[in-house]
């Protein structure tokens, strides 16, 4: 028997339960872990050195970087945004840094540092951790929540009896079946975050480019109206990097409708326009009319892409800049502004996994993360249909849900 179990044992559940703590201290509370790792995504966020948030104090401009949630999101900001949680983390003698692209990591540049202050504030504060336990549902019976769980090790059931619940599973598809036995709103999950994997005819062109990263693009999938801008990194499966992720996220349902295939448009000049782009490609060949085009560096793109955009422009590596008509300025722009790829695939990280859907927040609570139709349980984090793009954005929503959902629990009797 214990006042609060808190189901997923990852940064939204962990942050929920020591907030919990914090604020309420008689309150008792233990975390359920469906696997046997706790923390997963925090010590894998940032390439091992954890994005805890991003460098943004307006709440209008936080929310522009969540394709889902924004609106709810935007009344949970105002009560605890990233000022707030940095905060939290600096009286915990967590000290951060901002990078020039507004990531924000600890200054010691390791994911253990954040891992290391949750678990040692769970332990201090006494909150118990039970690993490998999978949550099979509950029943209410007197204003109590009785609820089954799969021991995994043991392979035997086991009965936790609470008076409140949070939810902080993070983006599983199967948790379905409970919400819905539950009677919760609940979104299908679909992936966001992921790569593209180029079709194998564009694949064989970019392979020998792998690696190569272009700091500055705009991502268009063929047929829409947006486009997202950022780096891209071009892989041996295809291309990736933020541009490509915020692609994902922002389109993540209208992709997975089209089961992954598609074909996008890149830009690789950023904000030039076409008319600049070939003004710039005039002026190269009246200054360097008999320089070889292969040596030309007009918009100082690594030498392997420069030479891929020649030739599919279908210019003569070896030939001089006087040699171009009219017809190759126009597709050595038209390939500098809208390189076409084929892609047929996704490849996702299934340790930084974000899922675009989950629990949905027309039935949730802003002023507390309570379920409206089942008071008693509330939920924060991924599980939310809540999701941002790449840059420390998950995890903001992470933290400020979760602080919500504390407080509102703590001021419980």
């Amino acid at each position: 028997m214990i006042d609060v179990a808190v189901i997923g044992g990852g940064a939204s559940g962990f942050y929920c339960a020591i907030r919990i703590k914090e604020l309420a201290p008689h309150l008792s509370v233990a975390i359920f872990e469906k696997t046997g790792k706790t923390l997963t995504k925090v010590r894998v966020s940032g390439g091992g050195r954890c994005n805890v948030t991003h460098d943004c104090s307006k709440t209008s401009e936080l929310i522009a970087n969540y394709p889902r949630g924004a609106s709810f999101l935007k009344k949970v900001f105002q009560e605890f945004g990233v000022d707030q949680f940095l905060d939290w983390l600096h009286s915990h003698n967590v000290q951060t840094k901002i990078e020039t692209d507004g990531r924000i990591f600890p200054t010691t540049n390791s994911s253990e540092t954040i891992a290391g202050l949750f678990e040692y504030l769970a332990n201090k504060y006494k909150i118990d951790i039970h690993k490998n336990h999978e949550w099979l549902g509950f029943t209410r019976i007197d204003n109590q929540f009785h609820q089954e769980f799969n021991d995994r090790l043991d392979s035997k059931k086991v009965n936790v009896i609470s008076k409140l619940i949070v939810i902080a599973t993070g983006g599983i598809p199967d948790l379905g079946k409970i919400i819905w036995k539950s009677s919760f709103e609940w979104v299908n999950p679909v992936p966001s975050l992921f790569s593209f994997n180029a079709d194998k005819s564009d694949l064989n062109k970019l392979k020998p480019l792998s690696g190569v990263s272009v700091s500055n693009c705009k991502i268009k999938i063929m047929g829409e109206k947006e486009a997202f801008q950022g780096p891209l990194l071009i892989t041996h499966w295809g291309i990736s990097g933020p541009a490509v992720l915020k692609t994902s996220a922002w389109m993540a349902r209208k992709l997975f409708d089209q089961q992954y295939k598609f074909k996008v448009l890149i830009s690789w000049v950023g904000d030039f326009t076409e008319d600049q782009v070939r003004e710039m490609v005039y002026k190269e060949i009246d200054n360097n009319p008999k320089k070889l085009w292969k040596n030309i560096s007009i918009f100082e793109l690594p030498n392997r892409l420069w030479e891929l955009i020649l030739n599919e422009s279908g210019i003569d590596l070896n030939s001089v800049g006087s040699s171009l008509n009219k017809k190759l300025v126009n597709k050595l722009t038209e390939n500098v502004m809208r390189f076409p790829i084929e892609i047929s695939g996704k490849t996702t990280f299934k340790e930084e996994f974000v899922t675009a859907g989950g629990i949905s927040t027309d039935s949730i609570s802003f002023k507390s993360m309570e379920v409206k139709n089942q008071s008693g349980i509330y939920a924060c984090g991924e599980v939310l249909d809540i999701d941002g793009i790449t840059g420390g954005f998950n995890f903001q929503g992470a933290w400020s849900t979760a602080e919500i959902a504390a407080r509102a629990i703590s001021k419980l009797n």
